[in-house]
């Protein structure tokens, strides 16, 4: 019952938007496994075990690429125009 209070008061502080929503969830895990610890359901190398190092990797590793590409602005050279079937059938002749 207090893991599903902690769960309950992370979400409550992510959606109030007080704090950062990464400190948010770091408080959270924290509090979990502090509690876990604590009540002797599980020990913090079990917990330790939990962790994929393979996936924090990949996260890390492409939040680092979208965050270079979004400061060097490649988003915005991608943009285009819709082409418009008008145009297009025009360009090529089609009813004419």
């Amino acid at each position: 019952m207090v893991f599903i209070a902690i769960f309950v008061l992370t979400y409550a502080l992510i959606l109030s938007e007080k704090i950062n929503k990464t400190l948010a969830a770091i408080i959270g895990a924290i509090g979990i496994v502090a509690t876990g610890s604590f009540l002797d359901v599980f020990s913090y190398e079990t917990a330790l075990e939990f962790i994929e190092l393979e996936v924090l990797l990949i996260l890390i590793g492409t939040f680092i690429i979208t965050a270079v590409a979004e400061e060097s602005n490649i988003f915005g050279y991608h943009r285009f125009k819709p082409l418009k079937k008008e145009s297009i059938l025009e360009k090529y002749h089609v009813f004419t």
